[in-house]
């Protein structure tokens, strides 16, 4: 289980097992999953649910099991600081165990190989490069595999459409290169089912009056500096400024516990940041500024609409909402 406002850990919300790096590069990988539709429901927030790590800090996994919009994909990075591939596996099964089975010849050449078998049916056969080479970057490693659920979105006091995610596993195996798909291939049939979510407290009614938010404020999240603030119709275009990485701060005025962010549009996201800054993809406190999946953003058309409130995590008594309108072009 996973909570929003569960502490970061190793750098982010998570909760994850870590398996030994691989010696061997020529792995199986499986185990069954259980999603309760209760505690697991659809979130636009991409999270990853298993990956493949290579560098402790800074550095994506080469590859990655994610859901979005509840939907399983694959992400595979065929080299260091390449565009990633994205393969859709289908919809996320409810309240029934879920098997997976995955083969992988971890290579930096053609001879890579991913296998993967959803539920026993083959849904991915792909050829070529899934690794990044040691030489990479300093402290670069072998493959080591991260089971659990992490969800970047929620880190630096961030939240998504959900905040909470149960998520149950089972029958967890590791092969080497002498495994067969029957002897990796888990059990269906767990039994663990989930206690149905409490019905949430609602969100208080915003008091009418002048809003402590003054304006908002379109930030780089790779100079850790102010662009511009966005007034209301603006049309930003991206190839103005040379970052890709950009966050939103609300200026406030006065008292304020915590704001909560509604972004709407080509992209929808909810936020709540309970610290100054207050921003729409949260921050470290320290003026490094997180971005979420603003790297750049969606080209597009946006409302973003900030409320004040007195407590954290938008509790307490609501201050009226400031509200912008925008469009990202290129």
């Amino acid at each position: 289980e996973l909570r929003d406002t569960d502490p970061e850990n190793n750098g982010g919300v998570r909760a994850e097992v870590v398996f030994p790096v691989a010696s061997n590069l020529n792995r199986w990988y499986s185990f069954a999953a259980y999603f309760p539709s209760a505690d697991f429901k659809p979130d636009s927030g991409d999270e990853l649910i298993g990956q493949w790590k290579q560098h402790e800090h800074d550095v994506s996994s080469a590859i990655s099991l994610r859901i979005k919009d509840d939907r399983f994909r694959l992400a595979v990075f065929p080299g260091y600081k390449i565009a990633s591939e994205k393969i859709d596996l289908g919809s996320v099964p409810k309240d029934k165990w879920v098997t997976f089975v995955i083969h992988i010849k971890h290579s930096t050449g053609s001879d890579g190989l991913i296998e993967f078998w959803l539920n026993g049916q083959k849904v991915v056969n792909r050829a070529g490069s899934n690794m990044y080479k040691l030489s990479s970057e300093p402290g670069m490693t072998n493959p080591e595999w991260k089971l659990g659920i992490y969800k970047s979105n929620w880190n630096g006091s961030q939240t998504t459409q959900v905040s909470k995610r149960v998520l149950f596993f089972d029958d967890i195996r590791l092969g080497n290169e002498n495994a067969t798909l029957a002897d990796m291939t888990p059990s269906a049939n767990g039994a663990s089912t989930p206690t149905p979510t409490p019905t949430p407290t609602p969100t208080p009614t915003p008091t009418p009056g002048q809003s402590p938010i003054t304006s908002l404020t379109l930030v780089s999240a790779h100079t850790e500096k102010d662009i511009s603030v966005i007034s209301n119709g603006a049309t930003i275009s991206l190839a103005t400024f040379d970052v890709d990485k950009l966050n939103v701060r609300a200026n406030t005025s006065g008292s304020v516990g915590s704001v909560k962010f509604e972004l709407s549009g080509t992209k929808s996201l909810t936020t709540f940041d309970s610290s100054f800054p207050y921003s729409l993809h949260g921050d470290d406190g320290s003026g490094n500024y997180y971005f979420g999946s603003w790297n750049p953003p969606a080209l597009g058309k946006y409302t973003l609409k900030a409320t004040p409130y007195s407590g954290e995590k938008g509790t307490g008594t609501a201050g009226a909402s400031y509200s912008v309108t925008f469009t990202f072009v290129k």
